[in-house]
């Protein structure tokens, strides 16, 4: 099973650290029509805003303190 890593990144930016290291990681995928570039911003973007809650809701995560998120997935 493939695993989304961001890396150590500040807070403020694993949403775009995220949706770059997706692409990166299905380009091969997208060139050979398994799965859309949009449904991959799609399901980055429910990824991100899944994050948001968990990091600045639940555990107030300031946008200077440095994360690393790492998520195993699947193509279905």
């Amino acid at each position: 099973m493939p695993t989304l890593s961001s890396g150590y990144v500040i807070a403020g930016g694993y949403a775009d650290k995220l949706r770059r290291t997706a692409f990166a990681q299905l380009r091969d995928e997208i060139k050979g029509g398994v799965i859309s570039s949009q449904e991959v911003a799609r399901a980055v973007g429910e990824l991100n805003s899944t994050l948001y809650k968990i990091l600045v809701d639940r555990f107030k995560v300031d946008k200077g303190d440095v994360v690393r998120i790492r998520i195993d997935y699947q193509i279905e």
